[in-house]
């Protein structure tokens, strides 16, 4: 009986080749690879690459930084700070190198001399210091401008230096004998008490730049008297910005049109004409601008927060790129020293972003950790190093890094990683070529 309950039994089911399982596992880790080459190494499904990466903080300030600058070789970096101090920084180890204390009140601007030996800068009560950049000894105090103090630079061979104060005093200072030069009477009255002023040298040190109240007045830096033209509309200048090599002037009017002029006679060379406009300015309201070449001298930067920002060509009047930057309110604009990069920061949002010049490309927002404002952010000599600050009291220092892609702890170069995954499936392929010539 047994026997015959046999015959009705199921025959053995014949067990998967024990070759197909290799095979099957090949295919797989094939199938796998190649899937990872085509889709992850574009970076959208597992990896995010950003080029910009925060290598460390400068800590020592105790209240929010007004300004920094950095040094003509990179080396150094000064920070002013609203805790009434300047400090200088060596920016190869992050030490604190000297902290620059004797001032009154916030200190706005602070500014390295072009050998980097000394600092300039100035506070709210209006007094002008020169400091020792590597001691941090005081070499002078000044007191003669009657506002805060706004903004101070070196001329180009160090020699003199230039203040300008809140209510559009400018003084030229004689840094060897460390008292004042010139008093540049550019005083005028300002339909918005909120507008900045400035003031610079021209790269040549032979003249003095002073923009306020929508005027903008040159002077003679020998002897300090105004330089008149018979050019119209300088006194309806919200921004100038020289060329590196002192040829060209570029200056936004307040209707936001672009004008190119010849730095030696104000003479508009070329006007581009004035983008279409979000709102209307009022005499009340003078919308902030932005104009500033690039390093190369070939493309320019301009708008005001009423227009459309650009970054165009200097031979060209179309617009290479549009920033796309609404409800920025671009307070601050520097270009890589390549001239590839942009990079901007806002009052209104507290951002610092990067943008590709030739495509006008948003490449990547520095997002400040803890998130606080960014109002002053620059690159370093070389361009792979940007220095940011604002409401913090700490300086962020972002390094750029080659690309590469992130999943986890794994981190490898994006060329290592394609060459890694290419090899391993040529390498299966070619295995599986020789076990099937020999079978």
């Amino acid at each position: 009986m047994a026997a015959a309950c046999d015959d009705f039994d199921d025959p053995p089911l014949d067990p998967i080749p024990h070759t197909l399982y290799p095979a099957v596992m090949r295919f797989s880790l094939r199938t796998l690879t190649l899937f990872v080459l085509l889709i992850g190494s574009s970076g959208t499904l597992w990896w995010k690459w950003e080029p910009w990466a925060l290598e460390r903080t400068l800590k020592g300030h105790t209240d929010s930084i007004n300004g920094i600058d950095l040094s003509r070789d990179g080396r150094r970096l000064v920070s002013a700070s609203m805790d009434k101090t300047a400090r200088v920084w060596d920016t190869q180890t992050g030490a604190e190198v000297a902290v620059l204390k004797g001032h009154s009140g916030p200190v706005y601007p602070a500014v390295f001399s072009p050998d980097g030996e000394r600092v300039i800068s100035g506070e709210t009560s209006g007094m002008v210091c020169l400091w020792n950049a590597n001691t941090g000894a005081q070499l002078v105090a000044l007191q003669e401008h009657t506002g805060a103090i706004m903004c101070a630079s070196f001329s180009p061979d160090g020699t003199k230096a230039l203040s300008c104060d809140a209510d559009n005093g400018a003084i030229i200072w004689d840094c060897t004998a460390r008292k004042r030069l010139h008093a540049l009477n550019s005083r005028v009255a300002r339909p918005d008490p909120s507008m900045d002023t400035t003031a610079c040298f021209s790269p040549d040190g032979t003249r003095v730049l002073t923009l306020g109240a929508s005027c903008l007045q040159l002077w003679d830096a020998k002897t300090g008297e105004q330089l008149k033209f018979s050019e119209e509309r300088l006194d309806q200048t919200l921004a100038a910005s020289y060329s590196r090599d002192g040829r060209l002037l570029a200056t936004v009017g307040v209707d936001g049109s672009l004008l190119i002029r010849d730095a030696q006679n104000a003479k508009v060379q070329r006007q581009i004409g004035a983008p279409e406009r979000r709102h209307v300015s009022t005499q009340a309201y003078l919308p902030a601008a932005q104009v500033i070449f690039s390093p190369d001298a070939r493309l320019l930067f301009s708008g005001t927060d009423s227009t459309d920002m650009y970054i165009l060509e200097v031979g060209s009047e179309r617009p290479l790129a549009a920033i796309n930057a609404d409800k920025e309110c671009i307070s601050g604009s520097r270009f890589s020293p390549d001239s590839q990069l942009l990079l901007t920061t806002s009052l209104w949002s507290g951002r610092a972003l990067i943008w590709r010049t030739r495509t006008g490309e948003q490449l990547q927002s520095l997002n400040p950790e803890p998130a606080e404002a960014l109002h002053q952010a620059l690159f370093s000599p070389d361009g792979t190093r940007v220095y940011a600050a604002g409401v913090s009291p700490d300086i962020q220092v972002w390094h750029r890094r080659r690309p590469e892609y992130r999943w986890g702890a794994i981190c490898l170069p994006e060329f290592w990683l394609t060459i890694i995954l290419a090899s391993a499936l040529v390498w299966s392929i070619l295995r599986d070529r020789r076990e099937h010539a020999r079978v």
